[in-house]
């Protein structure tokens, strides 16, 4: 997998660096979306790896966001797309690279 993975959230992308992931984001991440799995373990393609990367992606641009909010979208409404690392952080994407305060 890439270091860059690009997921789109309701007509929003979000570009996720995964080596610039906080242990906090991390520990959340692994706790929250992943029932106490380690990264290692979820395969991030899976439904639970998916929900886990888009409530991250949300959660970074938007605070308030929690994990029930991504699990209600319907599934049409969340999916990882290719990750072009060129491309990232052309004019009109919601690109989100790192956490915000």
């Amino acid at each position: 997998m890439s270091d860059i993975v690009r997921i789109k959230v309701e007509d929003e992308i979000f570009d996720l660096d995964m080596s610039a992931l906080t242990w906090g984001e991390l520990t959340e991440l692994e706790e929250v979306a992943f029932g106490g799995e380690s990264i290692e373990a979820v395969n991030l393609e899976s439904a639970r790896g998916i929900v886990g990367l888009a409530w991250l992606a949300r959660k970074r641009k938007y605070p308030q966001t929690i994990i029930d909010d991504v699990k209600r979208l319907p599934v049409g409404s969340v999916e990882v797309v290719e990750s072009d690392p060129t491309t990232a952080g052309n004019p009109g994407e919601d690109v989100d690279s790192g956490p915000q305060s």
